[in-house]
């Protein structure tokens, strides 16, 4: 059966992974970006090889971005139902699910 201890319980396991998915993704974003650049330093690639690509991993990598800011606006509504339901902490208490930003995203 499921239950608000089983909810929580999957909450707990499936929001850090979420968090981590997201922030793994944008540092792959990031480590395609630095391998594209160093690939149009070869001397027989142009400059302007690849600009279209680039512009358009930018635009995904700030979709990412956008998307983390999302996930971590969600932590703090599900903190704020875990106080409502259980008494759980609020925001500025100590959270029992691990957030590992300390920056409040807007």
């Amino acid at each position: 059966m499921f239950t608000t201890a089983v909810a929580a319980a999957r909450i707990v396991r499936e929001l850090p992974q979420l968090e981590q998915t997201v922030d793994q993704a944008i540092a792959d974003c990031a480590a395609l970006m630095q391998s594209m650049a160093l690939a149009r330093q070869i001397e027989s690639v142009s400059a302007s090889t690849g600009q279209a690509a680039f512009l358009r991993l930018v635009k995904a990598q700030q979709n990412l971005i956008d998307a983390a800011s999302e996930v971590h606006r969600v932590h703090g509504e599900l903190k704020k139902i875990n106080h409502e339901i259980h008494g759980g902490p609020t925001h500025n208490e100590e959270c029992p699910w691990p957030d590992r930003n300390t920056a409040e995203a807007a």
